[in-house]
């Protein structure tokens, strides 16, 4: 009898968290799959293809957990007792496993932090179920080597004097339009540095063509709808980085790049609330907080 893992993800988080798994096991010559659940798939013929495999096969159901909650519709189609169905959680639970969902479902839930499993716990989850396992994506990015790429030739930036702020969006178009021109109206106080500014909208963001047009007046902006530049990497040459409340900001700091939670003139508090458990991530909520947090970082005392 053959082992045949099949792991699921749609937003970047709850992807990044089970793909180095995914790659572990094709190291070991496992027969693995990794579905991308942000683009088209045909879910019944998946489903029905894993069932089929399951009369001579032993299967393996991995999962993250995003905030569309995408992942679910294959534990509830595949919940068969004979496959083996692990859900991996990132950060927070909070309302991302629904109502309606049957907790009973998964045989292991994966989590990174204690305020996880506590959640888990107080939803009724027996502890015997419930693994605090740390977080194989936060270990790949905490081991990257630093590397030094000139992002002025990759972004056409004029001046290689200029240093690099990088900004990560929200799902929302609005929200993330609504946090940008908060932050450009309120950064012109840093006038003793040239600064150039690299916009990475979310892959979820609809209409990110847009975008350009929303901020055509912005001076020294980049926006980065094409990701010609790996994250990390675009990270690691940043002077600092700020996120509209996204993992992105985690990874910034484990990278060595300051990083914080932009939280003014947008509504925020229910992306907070996913991101609760991740009370290191500085929040910026008010001009004072901006100011403290950008001086702290031009002169090195940002603590991470």
């Amino acid at each position: 009898m053959n082992k045949y893992f099949f792991f699921f993800g749609h937003d970047p988080g709850a992807k990044n968290h089970i793909r180095p798994i995914f790659e572990h096991l094709l190291s070991l010559d496992y027969y693995a799959i990794f579905f991308d659940l942000s683009k088209d798939h045909n879910k019944t013929s998946i489903v029905n293809s894993i069932k089929e495999l399951s009369n001579l096969n032993e299967i393996y159901i991995i999962t993250g957990l995003s905030a569309n909650k995408q992942e679910l519709y294959y534990f509830e189609n595949l919940s068969f007792k004979k496959f083996k169905k692990f859900l991996v959680i990132e950060i927070t639970i909070g309302s991302r496993l629904g109502k309606d969902f049957n907790l009973s479902i998964p045989d292991y839930y994966f989590v990174t932090n204690q305020k996880s499993f506590d959640e888990l716990v107080n939803l009724g989850i027996k502890k015997n179920k419930i693994s605090i396992t740390g977080s194989t994506h936060c270990e790949k990015i905490y081991h990257q080597k630093k590397k030094k790429i000139f992002l002025n030739d990759i972004y056409n930036i004029p001046d290689c004097k200029h240093e690099i702020i990088s900004l990560f969006g929200n799902p929302s178009f609005d929200l993330t339009v609504k946090g940008l021109l908060s932050f450009f109206r309120k950064i012109e106080f840093i006038d003793n540095i040239d600064l150039w500014f690299v916009v990475r909208p979310h892959p979820r963001m609809p209409n990110k063509i847009k975008l350009k047009d929303t901020l055509f007046d912005i001076k020294n902006l980049t926006i980065d709808d094409e990701f010609k530049v790996e994250t990390h990497l675009l990270i690691m040459n940043s002077l600092f980085t700020l996120s509209l409340t996204s993992t992105t900001s985690v990874e910034s700091l484990l990278l060595g790049t300051p990083s914080a939670f932009y939280q003014l003139d947008w509504d925020y508090k229910d992306l907070d609330n996913v991101y609760s458990n991740l009370d290191s991530i500085p929040r910026i909520r008010s001009v004072l907080d901006l100011g403290n947090f950008v001086n702290d970082v031009l002169n090195n005392n940002f603590s991470f």
